[in-house]
């Protein structure tokens, strides 16, 4: 936050974002009653493709508004 009158510097937040791509899943051969709950879990997910540069950029950017948001709320009643 800078004060526009004065020329100085207020106050400075740090904002940054970051990507994980995280896909779990699981395939099994053999008898399906022998898999426990979470082994169930990992094979009802499913193979997903890494995501294109855009759909990281476009996520990292939403992470960043809202983050940007959440500053300018808090500091918008002092």
């Amino acid at each position: 936050f800078k004060d526009l009158n004065q020329n100085r510097q207020i106050r400075s937040y740090p904002l940054s974002t970051e990507f994980v791509f995280e896909n779990i899943f699981a395939t099994y051969q053999g008898d399906k009653r022998a898999l426990g709950p979470e082994d169930l879990r990992l094979v009802s997910n499913v193979f997903r493709p890494f995501p294109n540069i855009e759909q990281m950029v476009f996520d990292a950017g939403q992470e960043l508004k809202d983050r940007f948001r959440e500053i300018l709320i808090s500091n918008s009643f002092e």
